[in-house]
């Protein structure tokens, strides 16, 4: 879910689809939690799509033996 009210946080998204500009998305994590699912906006006729980070940093991270 996007920051509300510019809560703080070390880490942030920001996600700002063309058409909406300047309006953006921001989404803010600290380290100690789960990256967060977040929104991707495909054509302005499409509905955006989640994408959850954590699986995909979890994958990158086995598959490369950090």
């Amino acid at each position: 879910m996007p920051v509300a009210g510019g809560a703080p946080t070390l880490y942030r998204i920001l996600v700002s689809p063309s058409w909406q500009r300047p309006r953006a998305d921001l989404y803010g994590f600290g380290l100690q939690q789960t990256l967060p699912e977040i929104m991707i906006p495909l054509k302005p006729e499409d509905e955006s799509i989640a994408i959850a980070l954590q699986p995909v940093f979890d994958g990158v991270y086995d598959r490369d033996r950090y």
